[in-house]
């Protein structure tokens, strides 16, 4: 494993709300934080029955994050809030997903603002907002979203810097990669785990264009939350947006074989056309994000596909 990033011993230890924890970053993210001994509480539309023996429903309630009440109640006794309640799917179509998104932010933030919210920390997506480059795609990089999915996350990007600007309380998107591993659920979105789960249950995966051409940047989730929750901790003023991401590019071909090899099967792959608006190449630059926090990802993409393997096996019993 790489170096670790800076220890978080000698820095304020915020109390942090998470909103959004019945999804896949948002459960990770409560983990983190209680594996960090960083005081937290989380918000939930439902429990998850099966994640019950983590020992986290102590920390959770069950509610709808655009209660405004329960906002109320929540933002009441933390400081700093990690916002992953997206309603947004990558798939989605409905033009009317977005705007309504957008407008749930920015009565979120105003809650947030006038209970006295230090810090609030948006679940963005890098690879939503970025177009295909062959170089990497630092906060500077204009965004130039092909999907509606995109176009609502820039929205949203949009509401955090006029908060910035407002200066009520700080306020980041962090523009994540492409997480994958334990607590991932969806049947469709995040290749990695989608993968591997086909693959244990001895089902084809379909790849939309050449897998030697998609390279995008992938992050284990336990790195992804680390890396978010440091940035909690660490001074980001002047800062409304960070790349969170590995640093680094794989190919579908590269995830195919390192999969393959350590289920010790062969993969079973349907090649069709990629999609008019699909993002094939993207990487992130992390600099500012090592620059503030001294953030390095501890998972290789093997050591962090042969943690998913061994979750996706307990997950479905596979033996």
């Amino acid at each position: 494993m790489q170096s670790p990033s800076k220890s978080l011993s000698n820095r304020h230890k915020p109390i942090i709300g998470v909103l959004g924890c019945s999804g896949f970053i948002g459960y990770a993210m409560l983990k983190t934080a209680k594996e960090l001994s960083i005081p937290a509480r989380g918000l939930t539309r439902q429990s998850r029955s099966m994640w019950r023996n983590d020992q986290l429903t102590s920390l959770m309630e069950e509610g709808d994050a655009n209660n405004h009440g329960i906002l109320d109640d929540l933002f009441s006794s933390v400081d700093t809030v990690i916002d992953c309640a997206s309603s947004l799917k990558p798939s989605s179509t409905d033009d009317s997903d977005y705007l309504i998104e957008a407008i749930r932010l920015d009565q979120r933030i105003r809650i947030a603002a006038r209970k006295g919210i230090f810090k609030y920390i948006y679940i963005s997506s890098g690879g939503a907002l970025y177009t295909d480059a062959m170089s990497t795609s630092s906060e500077k990089t204009e965004p130039r979203p092909t999907s509606k999915y995109g176009l609502g996350k820039q929205m949203c990007e949009d509401v955090i810097a006029f908060h910035s600007r407002k200066g009520d309380l700080e306020v980041i998107s962090a523009r994540t990669s492409n997480p994958y591993g334990e607590y991932h659920t969806s049947p469709r979105h995040g290749f990695i785990n989608v993968f591997i789960r086909n693959m244990l249950h001895h089902r084809h995966t379909t790849i939309y264009g050449d897998p030697d051409i998609i390279q995008k940047d992938y992050i284990y989730i336990r790195d992804t939350t680390r890396a978010i929750i440091d940035l909690t901790v660490y001074d980001t003023v002047g800062h409304c947006a960070v790349n969170v991401g590995s640093g680094s590019t794989h190919s579908l071909t590269e995830i195919i074989e390192s999969s393959s090899t350590q289920l010790g099967s062969e993969a079973l792959i349907q090649i069709v056309p990629s999609k008019s608006h699909d993002n094939l190449k993207f990487a992130l630059d992390i600099s500012l994000l090592q620059s503030l926090t001294g953030f390095l990802p501890k998972y290789t993409l093997t050591e962090g596909i042969c943690a998913t393997i061994k979750w996706e096996r307990a997950k479905a019993g596979a033996i």
